[in-house]
């Protein structure tokens, strides 16, 4: 390659996907100008700046002392480029095309953003960029020093941290050895859970409602007054989920790398997300001028808890209707379509009115039918009908909230029972949807298909209790799916390779709470 243009690979984010670009550098004669090209957004377009700082303070003469027009393409053109992890890539592309490097391979990616003194900066996204570069079977990245943990979750890439642009052009030159980093998955203990289910007085019903759905990772409502305890309960859920499978966590430090503005940890601990809910829809679902994902996302593969769930906007409630059914979100813009990942488990908790004491036995409700009809309206029924459990949580007696503390199980007892109910339905799965077994794709009770729901071994009897129950309670087919998942989950706790009527009975009481007239 002639003297005067280099090439180097780097990439960038494209939802919560890496992408490879170009840098290509061209230097001629002419007064000096330092352009950037390729649809480059003010941070991607500021480079220059930073780069010719870090350039001065490495011992390399200043582009911008230089009289001659510097040309910086970030290929492929029509691609909108956002972010700072170019400026290593757009350093060393100049240096090779000035002649102080040697033209660098096609299989070597820089990545990180440059501060004005030379070192490197933590840059967000490394993850799923490295993990595209793997998939196109480039061997050598370098990245900034404190993206080296992240970066070691990815295999077979020869990684080689970066702690200054100084110390990298020695590397390059010869002169010295930056030390290759290795790959590492061990994974930390889990931490103690905000809420453990041995901290939770009464509420047994609940309990053993949030036990089941974490079996078959059912979205679940709970419903009750004021003070009840329902925000305890749903953080609790977070201590029995099972810890997550390698490549789940690695999809979780996937988003996590995209979305945290700091290193983050490989960690096999299912994520929480509780948004307020003031939130905007691109702020739950993600979105905006270039699309980011939102707290769907962040809680893939684990729990996204909605408290006050009536109080959010009403946009925002109906935008979950695909991505409760679909688990993903498709989000669609002029340039085309990116799609994040929302696998999640939906927990949310509401009042039964607006003041939150309509039943209660403790204290009169002060809202009039009229109120209780709006409030509840807020939740269409599509939504309802997407919502696997409904869950009364009731007031506790002060005798139990202040009386001798019981030895019930911990969370940790109960994770191991919901982990046992989990394998013991993989098994039985695999005994009847065989097509459906993948290692890589873990298939909980809730995410079945239809066909395979209305195959699951079930007693004569169960079923029947299923149609009649069904008629008089005008459940939708989506509800009767539903039932059935949770029944199913039920029997998975209880070691059975069937559902029986008991199972049924227990399922339909996790109906609506919210009456199904409207749906």
């Amino acid at each position: 390659m002639k003297k005067g243009f280099a090439r180097c690979t780097t990439g960038q984010i494209q939802g919560v996907q890496g992408e490879l670009l170009d840098v290509e550098v061209d230097i001629s004669r002419g007064l000096h100008s330092f352009t950037i090209i390729g649809l480059t957004d003010r941070a991607t377009n500021e480079a220059k700046d930073r780069v010719s700082s870090a350039l001065k303070h490495s011992g390399i003469r200043s582009p911008k002392t230089e009289n001659h027009k510097i040309t910086v393409s970030l290929v492929p053109a029509h691609i909108k480029k956002k972010g700072t992890q170019c400026d290593l890539a757009i350093a060393i592309a100049y240096l090779c095309a000035e002649g102080t490097l040697p033209q660098q391979s096609r299989d070597i990616i820089f990545l990180g953003e440059l501060a004005l003194d030379g070192h490197t900066r933590y840059t967000k996204g490394i993850l799923p960029i490295l993990e595209s570069a793997r998939r196109t079977r480039m061997t050598t990245c370098y990245i900034p020093y404190s993206n080296r943990h992240e970066a070691s979750l990815v295999e077979d890439l020869t990684i080689f941290p970066v702690r200054h642009l100084q110390e990298l052009i020695e590397h390059i030159l010869g002169t010295r050895n930056i030390k290759i980093e290795q790959s590492h998955t061990t994974s930390a203990l889990r931490t103690r859970p905000k809420y453990d289910f041995c901290d939770i007085r009464g509420n047994e019903h609940p309990k053993r409602a949030l036990t089941i759905s974490a079996i078959g990772k059912h979205n679940i409502a709970l419903i009750g007054p004021p003070g009840t305890g329902k925000s305890m309960l749903a953080y609790a859920l977070l201590g029995i989920t099972p810890d997550l499978m390698h490549h789940e966590a690695l999809e979780v430090a996937h988003i996590q790398s995209v979305l945290s503005g700091k290193p983050y940890i490989y960690s096999i601990e299912p994520p929480f997300a509780h948004p307020h809910h003031t939130c905007s829809v691109s702020a739950l679902l993600g979105g905006g001028s270039h699309p980011m994902p939102g707290e769907i996302t962040r809680a893939h593969k684990g729990i996204l808890f909605l408290d006050e769930f009536p109080e959010f906007n009403m946009r925002v409630v109906e935008s979950l209707r695909q991505p409760l059914e679909d688990f993903e979100v498709n989000v669609l813009r002029q340039h085309g379509r990116i799609t994040f990942p929302a696998d999640t488990q939906t927990v949310i908790a509401l009042n039964p009115c607006p003041c939150g004491y309509h039943g209660s036995r403790d204290r009169p409700c002060t809202c009039t039918p009229h109120d209780i009809s709006r409030y509840t309206r807020k939740i269409s029924g599509p939504i309802v009908d997407r919502i696997d459990m409904w869950v009364p949580v009731e007031q506790i007696s002060y005798e139990k909230l202040l009386g001798e503390r019981r030895n019930d199980q911990d969370s940790m007892a109960i994770r191991e029972m919901v982990r046992q109910a989990r394998t013991f339905g993989m098994h039985q799965r695999h005994l009847h949807i065989k097509h459906e077994i993948n290692p890589k794709k873990i298939i909980t009770n809730s995410r079945l298909s239809v066909a395979n729901t209305e195959n699951l071994p079930i007693t004569p009897q169960a079923r029947d209790t299923l149609i009649t129950a069904s008629k008089k309670l005008g459940i939708s087919a989506r509800g009767i799916h539903k039932t059935l998942r949770v029944a199913l989950s039920i029997a998975d706790l209880e070691h059975l390779d069937i559902i029986m009527e008991q199972h049924i009975l227990e399922a339909l009481q996790y109906r609506p709470c919210i009456s199904e007239e409207k749906m």
